[in-house]
């Protein structure tokens, strides 16, 4: 780890400093003229699960990539994320964070991956960084998350540990885990890297409330007001879903364990369902 500080505009230029890893810092550091320089643009999916830290290791790289990314460029709706793509200057961070919460049905999910789709073809004309934040990854469409997107960090906290970390894959690695977790009712099967690190959540006091870094920059009671807004006026329709929970839990385990996945018939007795029921809740859009 290594201690990053520059100064930051949206405070009159008041250094900010936190830990970075030193295996993504210099990667970083040139990112934004880089991608202006030889007319492209970079794509990231993170994915974790909750309260890992996702969103908050996402700001802090996208603070230090980009010292002008502020509450604006942070979206949760697909129409606030296309909106930031079409504003925003070349060689800036747009994140949109928590992507497809609220979202449970099966047609309401297509639909924000469709405008995925039509963002992510408008981001090449922009010289755009962007981070995708979801809780998933098998959520994306097959373009977005094997074709389009240039790396995939997954967030994870060990389980009774403070321990904080992410591991970065490649596009071969990130495609063989996506098509893997789609045969597997999207538990997304532990893979080897060598491309590892942590990251702490260093927390300030700001009247009497401990803020994470880089959250200072931004004010963050306006932060939970917008993410507030954004999925309250989400009337997604909820799905009859059973056994996500266990789903859900079994990953989690056999990520902490470093096990790969079991074949489909053994998940189904891990998660005390039969087989036909799992395949049939599978079929309607599980």
């Amino acid at each position: 780890m290594v201690i990053v500080t520059f100064k930051d505009p949206l405070v009159n230029n008041e250094e900010i400093s936190y830990h970075l890893s030193e295996k993504l810092e210099p990667k970083w550091k040139e990112l934004g003229q880089m991608v202006i320089k030889r007319n492209k643009d970079r794509v990231y999916v993170v994915f974790g699960f909750e309260r890992s830290g996702k969103s908050t290791w996402t700001f802090q790289q996208a603070k230090y990539i980009d010292s002008t990314f502020n509450i604006d460029r942070i979206c949760f709706t697909p129409e606030q994320f296309l909106e930031q793509i079409r504003i925003t200057p070349p060689g800036c961070v747009v994140v949109f964070d928590e992507a497809f919460r609220g979202f449970s049905s099966k047609s309401t999910l297509s639909k924000v991956n469709k405008l995925l789709v039509q963002a992510m073809m408008e981001i090449g004309r922009k010289n755009l960084i962007i981070f995708i934040v979801l809780p998933s990854f098998n959520l994306l469409e097959n373009y977005v998350a094997v074709h389009r997107s240039n790396a995939l960090f997954q967030i994870y906290e060990k389980k009774d540990s403070s321990y904080r970390g992410w591991r970065c894959y490649n596009r071969k690695k990130k495609a063989q885990m996506y098509f893997k977790s789609k045969r597997n009712y999207g538990i997304v099967p532990y893979t080897k890297t060598k491309i590892t690190g942590k990251f702490f959540i260093k927390k300030i006091d700001i009247d009497g409330v401990k803020v994470p870094l880089p959250y200072v920059t931004f004010d963050i009671m306006s932060y939970d007001n917008k993410k507030s807004d954004a999925f309250g006026s989400n009337t997604a329709q909820k799905e009859d879903n059973p056994y996500k929970d266990r789903l859900e839990e079994l990953e989690f385990n056999l990520n902490q364990a470093k096990c790969p996945i079991p074949t489909r018939k053994e998940l189904a007795e891990r998660i005390k369902v039969s087989y036909p029921t799992l395949v049939k809740w599978k079929r309607n859009g599980g």
